[in-house]
């Protein structure tokens, strides 16, 4: 089973960790979540939820608790209300699959697709690069410059050689 709530594997600063758990708190008790999760024809038929008709969402706002206990790392999403116990496991476990689906997975899809994004402006600006250094060279090699930069080199050990000659023909 994938890990959903890893989105990275950067170590992270302590405000971005806060910054992130702040977001999940938010994010799963947003309406988006709330009404993806009643939009699921089994929990809208639930005792529990049409008891509440027409006030479903603003009910599940008021009652459910999206917490971090003892600022840890476990999300922990809880009932406070007087409804069928049983029935509102159902509830919850559908309001976090509907997290998980409408923004865990989608902002991963998004964080892929970027990424593809990026891997293919990076073949193309590499190939580009590529290309322009192929054009270099071939301008080096007719301009004769490339050739100047290996004879230099060569004709600079010969001219030392000749010296250390002259230097032991002097010394004879």
């Amino acid at each position: 089973i994938e890990n959903v709530f890893e989105t990275s594997t950067d170590r992270l600063m302590p405000q971005e960790i806060e910054r992130q758990a702040m977001n999940h708190l938010a994010l799963l008790k947003s309406p988006l979540v709330l009404d993806a999760a009643l939009q699921d024809q089994d929990i809208a038929n639930l005792d529990a939820v049409r008891a509440h008709q027409g006030e479903e969402l603003m009910w599940l706002l008021d009652e459910l608790r999206v917490t971090f206990p003892g600022d840890g790392e476990i999300l922990e999403v809880r009932y406070e209300g007087d409804e069928d116990p049983q029935q509102m496991v159902m509830v919850i476990d559908a309001v976090i699959e509907a997290y998980q689906e409408n923004v865990l997975r989608t902002d991963r899809v998004r964080i892929a697709s970027t990424q593809q994004d990026l891997k293919v402006v990076l073949g193309e600006t590499k190939e580009r690069l590529e290309g322009q250094l192929r054009d270099l060279k071939a301008e080096e090699v007719s301009a004769g410059t490339l050739r100047e930069e290996l004879e230099i080199p060569q004709l600079t050990n010969q001219i030392k050689s000749l010296e250390d000659l002259i230097v032991k023909a002097q010394a004879q």
